[in-house]
């Protein structure tokens, strides 16, 4: 198993040059590497089997994540909102919130942000710990299968119809 902890341009670099080397071996990442533009920096052929984690849940599973993906495909923009789109919209709502709460002062906005206790998002429950994290109960396992990411217990991967590296 390799596994990576960083984000899709040096995991498609990594991923590549164990190809080239021949290392055999599961490769595995973090939210980072969970990007349409990993598996076409890659190909599908090569990206195929890879592995990442990311906190949360898919768009399509997310409490408000119907309405997130009609209102970003309205926009029309150019690229997808990746793994992290709907966290942005939560967190830029906070913001916003936040804001018309205390007032344009940086600090009373962080202070108002720390008292965050079960909002409701269209992300779930958002509640921050003492260190300004929001305490995500939930973590989504995916594999890139035949170029693009699939949940893991959706993949065929998990029904034992493909095999992973090593297995």
């Amino acid at each position: 198993m390799i596994y990576f902890g960083g984000l899709t341009p040096l995991g498609v670099r990594i991923r590549q040059q164990m190809d080239r080397l021949g290392v055999n071996a599961q490769f595995e990442g973090t939210s980072g590497i969970k990007s349409d533009a990993y598996i076409e920096g890659l190909g599908a052929k090569l990206a195929e089997g890879s592995l990442c984690f990311l906190e949360g849940a898919p768009a399509e599973k997310l409490p408000g994540g119907a309405f997130f993906m009609s209102s970003y495909q309205k926009q029309k923009y150019n690229e997808s909102p990746e793994a992290y789109g709907p966290f942005a919209f939560a967190a830029t709502n906070l913001v916003i919130d936040a804001i018309e709460k205390v007032g344009p002062n940086r600090k009373r906005v962080i202070a108002e942000l720390n008292t965050t206790r079960d909002r409701d998002s269209i992300i779930g429950k958002i509640t921050f710990d003492d260190h300004g994290q929001n305490i995500v109960p939930l973590i989504t396992k995916y594999v890139a299968q035949d170029g693009k990411w699939v949940v893991w217990e959706d993949s065929e991967y998990a029904t034992g119809k493909r095999k992973l590296k090593g297995r």
